[in-house]
């Protein structure tokens, strides 16, 4: 082709590569009508050439053919191909031919054939690329470098076994580059982000290489590097890449194997003259916060020090960086920060009288996220926090005071009736702001709406009453402003779900005008391309549902066109619609049976919100349904409570009439999103709100649908429902691994809620669901299985055994097995569960457990020498109940002391009836065992008769015990156990006597 010609002879690069782009579109156009079909074996044959800007040429159009047409290659051209790309890496080759040669191998990574052959080629680029970065970076060519680098990101995502053994290699050549700081960040930041990638597909990598170390010695010292501060939030520099770099460590990688290696640097560095590596400490603890919550919360009163030190500190980054690290430590290690805000808040409140903007910034970031969890803990606080936020409201800048109304909201949510001090200065405030039109300032009107709603629930009708219809005509009003980016109508259907929340029923006056607003929220339709700010691309999801047809034969070309059009949906619409059908959600809540009239005109919107295309929206569009049904029930009482022992399709435990012609309307769409929706948070949101309506009003509401949604549990328990089937399996690049492990476990979650649900009201007739419970087990109780999942599935069973009682002992040895084997399972919540199973099984196991409470107690009491409090006090509960029960089949010389000595609970206190139940109970029978553990139990009940975390019940009982010793054992007692009491012990004891 002349093209081709006119290539070979120009001497100009740049003339030469513009030719070379004019033949990338020419081949493009006729390669695919077959009109150039030499082409490949052209550029062969111009590889050939002596001179290397004609192999450099070649290579850069095979690098566009490799892109768009693949799939003409033969095996033997290849074959060819990948001999090729060897030849041209390699270091004889001239440096422009090695770049490009580069370029052309990342291009081919996304189209790797999955065979041994292809795969063993590919790996022997490795070592080579290696080096042509090497030779980049040394002679600056650092764009190219970049390229290269990014393509063993590539490697590491794809689910072919390219690169695994030389991951150890590779991770210590990209942290050489990103130690370098004398190159440029950008550079170091493209190395060092293959780590981030391998932490998140090839974690056991990094652990089973003893990677962990190397990695945190660059790490530490690049978020210790200088910088003047003065940094955008979103500028990148090297500390903040390195604190992401920890972030995505902490993330991905087991805590016990990164926490402890890092707080060696956090310590060391926080006694360091140098304040950036004090501020790099810091920011480091910030990182791991996150995905090592679960250790750093329980060890807060060591790393605390650490912050509190910091925010004192004399240099204004490290005192920074302390604040916004107590805000990410209140939002990732609850509830246990919340222990400690009265140490933390002086502290932090201060900063709200600093002259620095962005100092003041911080702290109300980091106050906002603390009083959002405090609750009653505010109140001493409020007088310093309303001070510094209404002067903020007053005097600070535009971004400021949207953070102090936030915040004022927050204390307000948190303090309810204590705020009232405060109500009048706040709701003055919000009136003036309630007036804004500017549309520079609408943002401040909707911070201000949203803040009279939250004073409303907060402080109630009584209070707010006076200044409601202002409130309400302005809130009204809004919802016709030109808002632009505001969100000036998701804050007024906020506002609107608060004013329904605390006026409660008396709502039903206000329904005239506010459910209308409501519903055009639900309804409205917004041009794809009308919204000017963020936005999300989605793929329209084709539902001929949605067009009123359920079984219309589509024509496949308009399918196909349908599935080629990109939707944008702006994320500011999104949640204007979420917010309404919030609202529309409160309102039939508080309204009640009075919603009922209004229930079919609403379901009409609702009917097409389940199918919309962002998933969010068909998430919310569930929780009204379930509210719907509620209303109807109240309106038609029945006569008689549902009774979990007679059939399911008797009375009383079916409909009224009037409630299953709402029904037939509503249950099918729960189940229809458990079906055909593909998203798990959604299937199991649909879920929770069946089982809701399951528990109000019993058996009746989901009987005549039964097989329905039995088809969909079974579905799911077996892996085959809708929102388990990725659309990506076919792709070779597709990794199980990626998907997040917390919706599978939120799924299961709450398909064995569900399940629990149908047993408890089901009584007898669950046994024949049992089959469910039996896939659930054979498929999801494998070691292999993910924890979170076994941990509910043991948790449903020990419900259900609960809720059958002795219905369930024709199931004992399956049962049985099934608790032997969680009471050693590997995952800790597992072997909880398990203890809590097991007690409950042999509560209501009938004779058959004798012959197994040996097995049970030998797996039960070495887990007493466990630390974990949830753990220790489902034990206590457990062996509880068997003392309870079999106390002649239970060792009690060996097992009371072991059991006594781990009370009293420490967090589960609704195991208090079993476990110091069992105690009583050894008691009433006057069991001689227990007399040896008189003392013990003396101190144990002395210090509980008076605790609010034991029920009454219970005390009366302790009181009653800690009487009759007393009364033939006090002067014993007091030789042996006197020194041992406490004043408090004491008072409860002189008051029982009495």
């Amino acid at each position: 082709m002349g093209a081709l010609q006119a290539l070979v002879k120009e001497e100009s690069r740049p003339v030469r590569l513009s030719i070379a782009q004019l033949i990338d579109t020419i081949a493009r156009i006729t390669i695919p009508k077959s009109k150039w079909d030499t082409i490949i074996d052209d550029l062969f044959q111009l590889c050939l050439s002596p001179k290397p800007e004609h192999r450099e040429v070649a290579l850069y159009l095979f690098e566009s053919l490799i892109e768009f047409t693949m799939e003409l290659f033969t095996e033997q051209q290849l074959n060819k191909l990948y001999d090729l790309l060897k030849l041209s890496l390699h270091e004889g080759s001239h440096y422009k031919v090695r770049i490009q040669a580069l370029k052309c191998v990342g291009t081919l990574v996304p189209r790797l054939a999955e065979n041994d052959d292809s795969i063993k080629k590919f790996r022997e680029y490795i070592p080579m690329m290696m080096e042509v970065i090497h030779f980049c970076i040394t002679n600056k060519f650092d764009e190219e470098a970049v390229l290269g680098l990014g393509t063993f990101d590539d490697l590491v995502e794809t689910a072919l076994p390219v690169i695994q053994s030389f991951i150890p290699v590779l991770v210590k050549f990209v942290l050489s580059i990103g130690a370098r700081k004398d190159l440029d960040l950008s550079l170091r930041v493209e190395a060092l982000t293959f780590v981030q990638w391998v932490a998140r597909f090839k974690p056991k990598a990094l652990i089973l290489n003893g990677l962990i170390p190397p990695i945190l010695e660059v790490a530490f010292p690049m978020a210790a590097e200088e910088d003047d501060g003065t940094s955008g939030d979103f500028d990148v520099t090297a500390h903040k890449y390195a604190s992401q770099l920890l972030d995505s460590l902490g993330k991905y990688l087991p805590t016990s194997k990164i926490l402890s290696p890092a707080m060696m640097y956090v310590d060391e560095y926080t006694k360091s003259n140098n304040a950036f590596q004090r501020r790099a400490a810091l920011s480091s603890l910030m990182a791991l916060a996150n995905g090592c919550n679960d250790i750093m919360s329980q060890n807060l009163e060591n790393l605390l020090p650490y912050l509190t030190k910091g925010m004192v500190d004399p240099h204004p980054l490290v005192r920074e960086i302390s604040i916004v690290a107590i805000g990410q430590f209140s939002e990732h290690l609850q509830p246990e920060i919340l222990h400690y805000s009265e140490q933390i808040l002086p502290l932090v409140l201060p900063y709200f009288s600093d002259r620095n903007p962005k100092m003041l910034e911080r702290a109300c970031y980091t106050l906002v996220s603390l009083v959002q969890a405090l609750d009653k803990k505010i109140v001493p606080f409020l007088d310093l926090l309303m001070n510094g936020a209404v002067g903020i409201l007053k005097n600070g800048k535009k971004n400021l005071q949207t953070m102090a109304i936030t915040l004022i909201s927050a204390a307000a949510a948190s303090a309810k009736k204590s705020f009232l001090p405060y109500y009048e200065i706040t709701i003055n405030l919000m009136r003036e702001l309630m007036l804004v039109t500017n549309p520079e300032q609408l943002e401040l009107r909707s911070q201000a709406t949203e803040c009279a709603g939250v004073l409303a629930l907060a402080l109630g009708k009584e209070v707010f009453q006076g200044v409601a219809a202002f409130f309400l005509e302005q809130a009204i009003k809004g919802l016709s402003l030109n808002d632009g980016n505001s969100n000036l109508k998701e804050y007024t259907y906020a506002f609107f779900a608060h004013f329904a929340e605390a006026w409660e029923s008396d709502i039903v006056s206000y329904l005239p005008v506010l459910l209308p607003l409501v519903l055009n929220g639900c309804d409205s339709i917004e041009d794809p391309k009308g919204d000017q700010g963020k936005r999300e691309e989605l793929e329209w999801l084709k539902d001929d549902e949605a067009e009123g047809d359920m079984n219309s034969d589509s024509d496949d070309e308009d399918v196909d066109d349908d599935a080629n059009v990109k939707y944008i949906i702006s994320s500011s619409f999104a949640d204007e619609k979420l917010q309404a059908l919030h609202a529309l959600n409160v309102l039939a809540l508080a309204s009640g049976p009075h919603f009922v009239p209004h229930v079919l005109r609403c379901l009409d919107s609702i009917e097409i919100l389940i199918r919309y295309i962002q998933p969010n929206i068909r998430k919310g569009s569930l929780p009204p349904l379930e509210n719907f049904m509620l209303a109807v029930h109240l309106a038609n009482p029945p006569e008689q409570k549902w009774q979990s022992h007679l059939p399911p399709n008797q009375p009383p435990n079916i409909l009224h009439p009037d409630s299953k012609a709402y029904a037939d309307r509503i249950i099918p769409l729960l189940i229809y999103s458990m079906v055909n929706d593909d998203e798990k948070r959604v299937v199991a949101k649909a879920q929770e709100c069946l089982g809701n309506l399951i528990k109000v009003i019993g058996p009746g509401i989901v009987h005549p649908y039964i097989e329905d949604l039995t088809q969909v549990l079974s579905d799911i328990i077996n892996g085959n429902a809708t929102c388990q089937q990725d659309e990506d399996e076919d792709d070779p690049n597709y990794d199980d691994e990626d998907e997040e492990e917390g919706e599978i476990v939120a799924l299961f979650n709450a398909t064995t809620n569900l399940i629990v649900d149908l047993a408890k009201v089901y009584g007898p007739y669950f046994l024949n669901l049992w089959y469910l419970l039996d896939d659930l087990c054979h498929n999801h109780l494998k070691p292999t299985s993910i924890g979170g999942v076994r941990e509910d599935i043991i948790g449903s069973l020990a419900e259900i055994c609960r809720a059958l009682g002795q219905f369930i002992r024709p199931k004992f040895k399956f049962l049985a097995s099934v608790a032997i084997l969680a009471l050693q399972d590997s995952h800790n919540p597992v072997r909880s569960n398990g203890a809590f199973f097991t007690g409950v099984l042999c509560e209501h196991g009938g004779d058959e457990v004798v012959e197994c409470l040996p097995k049970f107690l030998e797996l039960l009491i070495p887990l007493l020498q466990g630390t974990d409090p949830t753990t220790l006090d489902n034990l206590c509960g457990a062996l509880g109940r068997i003392i309870t029960v079999w106390p002649q089949a239970v060792p009690l010389p060996q097992v009371l002391p072991l059991f006594i000595k781990k009370l009293p609970l420490r967090k589960d206190f609704q195991e208090s009836h079993s476990s110091y139940g069992a105690i009583i109970s050894l008691f009433h029978k006057t069991n001689e065992a227990i007399v040896p553990f008189i003392p013990e139990v003396f101190i144990l009940f002395s210090d509980l008769v008076s605790d609010v975390n034991v029920p009454t019940d219970i005390q009366a009982e302790m009181a009653k015990i800690l009487k009759v010793l007393v009364a033939q054992y006090g002067s014993q007692l007091n030789q042996k156990i006197g020194n041992h009491l406490s004043p408090k012990q004491r008072e409860n004891i002189s008051r029982i006597v009495q």
